[in-house]
């Protein structure tokens, strides 16, 4: 009974019937609660089902019924990575390769890990490993091509592609991993095909949705422009990008004619994903694609930046300092508002929002002590100048 249990639960798995396989599992699990290799298919179907805690014990689980199951080893690993913990996903998908190195899987999450630290010379290597056992493998071969592109070989990325088209024409992924490749080749309407296509294939792939919208933002010009620079600078190390923006930093003051090109690029950096998921929202195409964070980042902004710049206005036109204090404040939070609506990690954007809901409490003061005491109010709006300057500067380590 527990066999047909576990036959079940892989073919619901095949199929994604998460919800379905779950209970499945769990009733073999009660014929044999010492069963890692289900612990760790139950594991997995947790982590689809968006239970992160409960698939790490699962996986726990598994791997102390079955310490020599690498399946369980991966399996924790990739709970750790959509988690962001990448420390604890590289120790656990080493033990996994340590247990059985002649699986091109593992050998793909080892590569996304080193991927998604910007090390694209070990994340090639780790793809090419997995090739080595699986030629064929197309996750595989479209890590290897995103690393190579990275790495500047544009050709050799194109031919690892043309291979894992072959193997798997369909792939929603190899037609997203080639989108984004194409953007970072400044090469638009390609990915933006490539988007569309991966979508056709599977229209809940957020990767592929996020890809489409960047693809519709780089039909302006300044985007475009804006989104190569960006490119090149995760292309550096961390000591280059700073040496990079010191760099800039001084070439502005020895020539002060480049100060409006370098405010420029200070704008584009903190606001331009805002500005121009906005003016999605007037494309045909672009407001289906945008996400619901999206849409209410967007919002967001336009409150702050509307009612700020309509409250200076207001301070302008009748001598109002209220309104003027107003302003100030509401502009000023398009910084930690944009700071934290970037990052990509949960834990950083957490540590992003507290701060932000901080400034915000103090703007708040400010405004309200306005009517109070407008010396007081005059205090506090320094500090709120210290806040939002400190944020931009500490944004970077969160």
């Amino acid at each position: 009974m527990q066999t047909i249990n576990q036959d079940r639960a892989l073919l619901l798995l095949q199929q994604k019937k998460y919800d379905l396989a779950e209970k499945e599992l769990r009733s073999a699990l009660t014929e044999d609660v010492h069963n890692g290799l289900n612990h760790a298919y139950l594991a997995l179907c947790l982590l689809h089902l968006n239970k992160p805690q409960e698939a790490l014990q699962e996986a726990q689980q598994a791997i102390a019924e079955e310490p020599d199951l690498d399946y369980a080893f991966y399996i924790l690993s990739l709970i750790h990575l959509q988690e962001e913990r990448l420390a604890e996903s590289e120790r656990a998908i080493w033990e996994a390769l340590t247990l059985e190195p002649y699986e091109a899987t593992y050998h793909f999450v080892l590569g996304s890990i080193c991927f998604s630290r910007s090390q694209w010379k070990e994340a090639l290597a780790s793809a090419e490993e997995g090739l080595a056992v699986e030629p064929e493998d197309v996750s595989c071969l479209n890590l290897k091509a995103r690393a190579l592109n990275r790495l500047g070989h544009k050709e050799m990325a194109t031919e690892s592609f043309g291979n894992a088209f072959l193997h798997a024409p369909d792939n929603h992924q190899t037609h997203t991993n080639q989108g984004w490749v194409y953007l970072e080749q400044a090469q638009y309407k390609q990915a933006l095909h490539h988007f569309q296509e991966a979508l056709r294939l599977n229209p809940t792939s957020d990767f592929a949705r996020e890809g489409l919208v960047e693809a519709l933002k780089a039909k302006y010009w300044i985007y475009r422009g804006f989104l190569q620079f960006s490119y090149k600078m995760a292309s550096l190390s961390g000591g280059a990008r700073w040496g990079m923006y010191i760099g800039m930093i001084i070439l502005v003051r020895v020539m002060p004619l480049l100060l409006p090109f370098y405010f420029m690029l200070i704008f584009f950096t903190w606001f331009s994903d805002l500005i121009f998921n906005t003016m999605l929202r007037f494309n045909r195409y672009g407001r289906h694609a945008l996400s619901q964070e999206q849409i209410d980042g967007s919002n967001l902004f336009l409150a702050l930046f509307l009612g700020g710049i309509s409250a200076l206005v207001t301070n302008f036109a009748i001598d109002l300092p209220e309104a003027g204090t107003l302003g100030i404040v509401l502009l000023g939070m398009l910084f930690p508002v944009a700071g934290t609506l970037q990052l990509e990690y949960k834990a950083p954007r957490r540590k992003s929002t507290l701060i932000t809901w901080g400034i915000a409490t103090l703007g708040a003061a400010t405004v309200i002590t306005q009517f109070i005491d407008p010396a007081l109010s005059g205090n506090l709006l320094t500090g709120f100048y210290i806040c939002v300057l400190g944020y931009t500067w500490i944004r970077a380590s969160l």
